[in-house]
């Protein structure tokens, strides 16, 4: 790289080398941190939880995250399922996640055909676990 003048930021560490110093600031434990850390943060959680744009309200977050922690809660593993009343009755509507994490809401479990039916279609083996919708109408459809 010869025909350029060594600089102070050729010393840098590589996370700071473009930084301006007055982006930053020490926190309480002495590291060195942005000051919008909690601004890219909280930007970056809204991108995870499926909220776009830049019109946002911190408590309408705050309830996306607290909906997919819920989601995450009360599921059966149908390995762990040992008995026939382990299974849900055929007509409560279930949510079903396969091997793959994805999660289809609205199945139903079939004892004669030792399946599970969503849409029109047939799942066994690929169905890891199983939950109860939750509240008394349950939404058809498909997240991962």
């Amino acid at each position: 790289m010869a025909g350029r003048a060594v600089t102070e930021l050729d010393f840098r560490k590589p996370e700071y080398r473009d930084a301006k110093v007055e982006d930053y600031e020490f926190r309480a434990d002495g590291a060195l941190v942005r000051k919008d850390r909690w601004e890219v943060g909280i930007r970056t959680i809204c991108g995870l939880v499926g909220m776009s744009g830049r019109d946002f309200e911190i408590p309408d977050v705050v309830s996306k995250v607290e909906q997919l922690a819920t989601d995450q809660e009360g599921w059966m593993a149908i390995e762990d399922i040992e008995d026939a009343d382990d299974y849900p009755p055929e007509s409560v509507p279930v949510s079903i996640q396969l091997s793959d994490s994805s999660i289809l809401k609205g199945a139903f479990y079939s004892p004669s055909q030792n399946a599970w039916l969503w849409r029109g279609q047939s799942f066994r083996e690929e169905v890891s676990a199983w939950k109860e919708e939750t509240g008394s109408a349950h939404r058809e459809g498909l997240s991962a």
